[in-house]
């Protein structure tokens, strides 16, 4: 990792001749066609490994050494591929069914970048060159992994890094980690649990089945070892999208048991083997049940459901992704562009089920492909996996070989499996999924239509192979002069602008080593965005470090060019507003003040929280006392952050109450719990206090403190001494038939549970106290008469809905109300 931060700090003529002579080596020891073969072989199994097992505890540097290493060493294969350009049979792509959809998928994703509305050169560009790669890794593999020993080597290295992550996941649950972390963590090498549920979702699959098709009971003992190991941290993981394409994958298995498998060759007859299949599925569903906890058995439960935890989450990301496609449905936002454009998009009042203002992928692949390439792009990756997919059950058909037969399937299910998660997770945007992905489909697709014989070192024969192979002069004039400089362009094009993307976040990322949103260093800063100049979160990182410092007016500027670029990125309104206030308070200008108040307003409308609300608030109820707030500011804004304000948090909580307090272990919920829940009980109170203490001296209309108090009471209905607080409101009576009306409704719309009998009585002595001498309305009565009856005084009860009978005699104003009498029984 020193060795990248030095080269990516020096100018790049340096990392360019660095480059070259690398290069210039590996050029000269892969002269022949068997030696790149055999290097070729070797990166791709290094690629394997590493992508798996390299490890920091920094998050950061895992994914950027993931990225670079799998994206450098495809392409440095590709030129050294291509160095053997004028051997038509060493450079040739083997020819594949899937060659040519995994072409239009890719071009139709460049094509799609240029058309979107918003071009955003950067992230197009840096998601271009990650799918470039992904690509070429798969054609890779489909070309050099070319006989039956090394296709075996592979696929046996990729298999046993299930059992080496696994194992080293439950020395990590253990506290055996070789990083401290600070809590107990269960991803492996892999940053992140979801990630590492992801490529076990991959590769458990073919372990498992690699046990069942077994020749040797010794081989069938080593994989299923490997997938008990695998099978057991997905379980402990509990990522729930991965017990989902579990599930699918075992349905999978059910039916190619049925059809091709082991089971099918025993008894026979089909519909013994679906009555054995169908019968031994219950068994295990049914056992599994019954010795399921009840914790696993609510987070199984919570899979297939939409009202609450992180599923509701996803369904207000879709909607946004969905309003992203039908903004340009043909062609999407473009090409890894979802994270300045997804703020435009996402529906209003996001943030009271949780989402953060930072939100960036959809959670969800397919609906990520849909937004951001449209319908073209959506479609040819559809095309991509019906391709394949028809592919791998035409040689399923086909295959005798009993092992093969298992290892195709093991690959495919799992294949499909992870995609179920990936559709319900943003696992392909990481590198360790990518690789998963494309490697599962390039070995299986390698498995599906053959291998090449394997041949001895016989350089004659090479020689005499390489001139019969000169093509016609013609067709060698198309590759010299058309195909390989178009080739050469594209890759050089393709490294600069992925060398700049590399190098400013490398640069940010050095100075953020303390992972806040501000950067430790101003020059290094500048750095990053000379090197990406569209790139808003360097941009919103070196304004988060001139507000750290206390320099407003660089602030500003800073965020000005955020703005220009991505003018919903993560907290931006709230810094510029934060900054406005302290121009504010040193300079005393009228013109900073109204100026940081619109800019929460705007911060509480898109980033829906208690934070925002309380501010805007706060401006009103300490800055903004004069007639200037009518002209400046909005007064439907000021009436929906107080809206929200507790409903916000109200669905917040309920939306996370499955997992509260139940993993201690777990960081992200013990910090979710002490930031929204605990803290959320003053914020509540607060809000609400405020609220209605401030329609009461500021002189507004009492009907907005009417509309507060109504507010108040149905969303704190729990919490007594906000509801005694907010009902206490109304029984001063200023305005005596709305404020009755009012607290009827309350009444009637409260729970029992949620009004106790001696609060009923403390209500109803303090409502006879302030209507004494001065009302006399059957609406008193009637109201008196609801509380004496949710007192559990019938006969108190009795005698207030009589006396609002008398009271309403001919007076048709109150006949509607009054007729609900009899729902009481009275």
């Amino acid at each position: 990792m020193a060795i990248l931060e030095h080269l990516l700090h020096q100018p790049s003529h340096v990392s360019v001749v660095a480059g070259s002579v690398v290069f210039a080596g590996l050029f000269f020891l892969t002269r022949s066609a068997a030696s790149l073969s055999r290097l070729a072989f070797a990166l791709i199994l290094f690629e394997i490994v590493f992508v798996t097992l390299h490890y920091s505890g920094m998050f950061y540097h895992t994914v950027l050494l993931k990225d670079i290493a799998f994206q450098a060493v495809n392409f440095t294969l590709f030129l050294l591929w291509l160095g053997h350009f004028s051997d038509k049979e060493t450079f040739r792509v083997t020819p594949t069914p899937l060659n040519g959809a995994i072409l239009v998928f890719f071009w139709l994703g460049i094509v799609g970048a240029m058309a979107a509305p918003r071009q955003f050169w950067y992230y197009a560009m840096e998601w271009s060159v990650r799918f470039a790669a992904a690509g070429l890794f798969f054609y890779l593999i489909v070309t050099f992994v070319n006989t039956r020993r090394r296709w075996t080597i592979a696929l046996h290295t990729y298999v046993a890094m299930v059992p080496i992550t696994s194992i080293y996941a439950i020395l990590q649950m253990q506290g055996l980690d070789m990083e401290k972390w600070g809590y107990a963590v269960k991803h492996a090498t892999f940053a992140n649990k979801d990630f590492f549920a992801s490529f076990l979702t991959y590769t458990t699959p073919i372990a498992l089945c690699m046990a069942i098709g077994a020749r040797r009971p010794l081989a069938a003992a080593g994989y299923a070892i490997s997938a008990l190991l695998g099978l057991y941290n997905l379980w402990v993981g509990e990522t729930r999208g991965a017990w989902l394409g579990m599930m699918v994958f075992l349905g999978l298995l059910a039916w190619f048991e049925c059809r091709f498998g082991r089971l099918r060759e025993w008894l026979g007859r089909r519909w013994k083997t679906v009555a054995i299949a169908a019968l031994a599925s219950l068994v295990v569903v049914s056992l599994g049940l019954a010795v399921m906890s009840a914790h696993r058995l609510e987070t199984l439960q919570s899979i297939f459901q939409v009202h609450k935890g992180t599923n509701i989450i996803r369904l207000y990301m879709w909607w946004g992704a969905s309003r992203m496609l039908w903004d340009n449905p043909w062609f999407g936002q473009g090409l890894g562009t979802s994270f300045v454009t997804f703020p435009f998009f996402r529906p209003d009042r996001y943030r009271r089920i949780g989402m953060a203002p930072s939100t960036d992928y959809v959670h969800s692949e397919p609906m990520q492909f849909l937004c951001e390439q449209g319908i073209l792009g959506f479609s040819g990756w559809l095309a991509m996996l019906a391709v394949f997919l028809t592919v791998a059950y035409r040689r399923l058909k086909q295959t005798q070989d009993v092992a093969d037969r298992y290892a195709l399937f093991g690959l495919v299910g799992g294949f499909v499996g992870a995609v179920v998660h990936d559709s319900l997770n943003i696992n392909l945007r990481y590198t360790s999924s990518m690789m998963a992905f494309w490697g599962s489909m390039a070995l299986a697709t390698r498995l599906a239509i053959g291998f090449d014989p394997e041949t001895r070192k016989q350089t004659l024969q090479d020689i005499r192979r390489r001139a019969e192979s000169v093509s016609p002069a013609h067709h060698q004039a198309v590759r010299h002069f058309v195909i390989l400089p178009a080739a050469i362009t594209a890759f050089a094009f393709m490294a600069y602008c992925q060398f700049r993307v590399l190098k400013g976040d490398c640069a940010c990322k050095i100075a953020m080593a303390d992972r806040g949103r501000s950067i430790s260093s101003i020059p290094l800063g500048k750095t990053a965005l000379q090197s990406n100049p569209y790139n808003p979160s360097a941009a919103y990182a070196l304004a988060s470090a001139y507000h750290d410092i206390n320099e407003p007016g660089k602030t500003l500027e800073a965020l000005g060019a955020v703005m220009q670029l991505a003018p919903n990125h993560s907290y931006t309104h709230r810094v510029i507003a934060a900054n406005l206030m302290r121009l504010y308070f040193t300079t005393n200008q009228p013109k900073y003040l109204h100026a940081a108040n619109l800019e929460f307003e705007g911060f509480a409308v898109m980033n829906n929280d208690h934070e925002p609300h309380m501010k805007v608030i706060e401006g009103y109820r300490t800055y903004l006392k004069n007639g200037a707030r009518a002209h400046h500011h909005n007064q439907f804004i000021f009436w929906l952050v107080q809206e929200d304000g507790f409903f916000n948090l109200l669905r917040f909580w309920s939306g996370w109450e499955w997992g509260v307090g139940r993993y201690p272990e777990d960081l992200h919920l013990q910090t979710l719990y002490a930031t929204y829940l605990q803290a959320g009980e003053t914020a509540m109170q607060d809000h609400w206090n405020l609220r209605v203490e401030f329609v009461r001296i500021s002189g507004r209309p009492w009907q907005e403190a009417q509309y507060a108090v109504k507010m108040a009471a149905a969303f704190a209905s729990r919490r007594l001494h906000v509801l005694r607080y907010a009902l206490g409101g109304l029984l001063v009576l200023k305005d005596p038939e709305a404020d009755l009306l009012y607290l009827i409704n309350i009444l009637e719309g409260l729970r029992p549970e949620h009004l106790p009998a001696n609060l009923c009585r403390g209500m109803r002595q303090e409502l006879i106290r302030a209507a004494e001498g001065r009302i006399d309305s059957p609406l008193l009565y009637y109201a008196l008469g609801v509380l004496s009856h949710r007192a559990d005084e019938r006969d108190m009860a009795t005698r207030f809905f009589a006396t609002a009978r008398n009271r309403a005699v001919g007076d048709d104003s109150h006949a509607r109300i009054l007729r609900r009498i009899s729902q009481y029984g009275y």
